[in-house]
């Protein structure tokens, strides 16, 4: 069993199960091969707000940060070919000075292809991805405290930040046709 260290995302292997950790774990995983050899990479989103690739073996492979505030607790990973060149890329997501909720796109090399600002002070939820390359999050007008105010609304947006299809009523995207 591969047991996922919490705050360095380390990968530890021990034998049997269960394993106590004596820990909350905010980490969430997922597996996919990025590299299209076959082999299954392990992608974590620890609490400290950074993304980690590892081998099938555990081995760390790449790593890159995806927000900046300690409230970014672990966000779930989502693995899909965004830009079309056949590949498998990289969307995480975090919510930097709690007032930033960004999306980041990461190729298979760890290196960050997109940088995306949703909209200022919102909080957001983890993203969906629709066939045709939207994402989609629910958002919501937040504070420093991390609460929502008032109401929420849902986002859509492709990798190129275009707003193809929702409109809401506190000055998010407004609609607009596909480029």
């Amino acid at each position: 069993m591969l047991l996922i260290l919490p705050s360095t995302a380390q990968l530890e292997i021990h034998e049997g199960f269960p394993v106590y950790a004596g820990y909350n774990l905010r980490v969430n995983l997922v597996a996919a091969d990025l590299e299209g050899d076959g082999v299954l990479e392990i992608i974590a989103a620890p609490e400290n707000r950074t993304v980690k690739v590892f081998s099938d073996t555990g081995a760390l492979k790449w790593e890159n940060v995806s927000g900046t505030s300690m409230h970014d607790y672990a966000r779930t990973p989502v693995i899909r070919n965004f830009t079309g060149d056949s590949k498998l890329e990289v969307l995480t997501y975090g919510n930097p000075y709690y007032s930033d909720p960004t999306f980041y796109i990461w190729n298979p090399e760890g290196n960050k292809l997109v940088d995306m600002l949703v909209e200022k002070y919102l909080l957001i939820s983890a993203p969906s991805v629709t066939l045709d390359g939207i994402i989609l999050t629910g958002a919501a007008p937040g504070t420093y405290f991390d609460t929502i105010m008032n109401f929420s609304g849902l986002h859509a947006f492709d990798i190129a930040g275009n707003c193809p299809v929702v409109k809401t009523s506190w000055g998010g995207c407004q609609e607009r046709s596909r480029r």
